[in-house]
């Protein structure tokens, strides 16, 4: 996605950019998924093209000792084909420090876009709401390196 607009920051951990001149491409090298209309290109290409507008509001912050939020919201519609559909796509991420060696985290991520033709266990097609869940635990650790400094005399 590339775009033309303005961002609007009042605080460090706060932004909401507004972009009402955006180009959005979507390329699927694969071929047998490009021959099926994957991720919404037209069966048998390999781009899809879109221009409208974007908005995009992101918080980034410490939320309480050790714990941090950081989230993204993104909302776009093309003004070519159905403007008054709204591409939805929020991510969030909670980062807890549980100690000096470990934090774990825990995401989520939710994505609609009309465009998208998904067949359900019933066999049926259409848009649907594509929900994501994500849980990490991290181990982190580092060396002080010990300075030395030699002197001949």
């Amino acid at each position: 996605m590339l775009g033309f607009g303005m961002e609007y920051k009042p605080v460090s951990y706060f932004s909401l950019s507004l972009l009402p001149l955006s180009g959005r491409l979507t390329i699927v090298n694969d071929t047998a998924l490009s021959n099926l209309g994957a991720f919404g290109v037209d069966p048998g290409k390999k781009l899809r093209q879109e221009f409208g507008a974007s908005l995009k509001a992101t918080f980034e912050k410490d939320i309480f000792t050790n714990v941090s939020l950081k989230t993204k919201l993104e909302l776009f519609t093309n003004y070519l084909k159905q403007p008054q559909n709204i591409d939805v796509n929020w991510e969030a991420l909670l980062i807890l420090k549980v100690n000096k060696l470990i934090s774990t985290y825990v995401g989520f991520q939710t994505i609609y876009d009309h465009d998208i033709k998904i067949t359900d266990k019933d066999g049926k097609t259409g848009p649907r709401t594509q929900f994501k869940q994500t849980f990490g635990i991290g181990l982190s650790y580092s060396i002080n390196h010990l300075n030395a400094v030699v002197t001949h005399q």
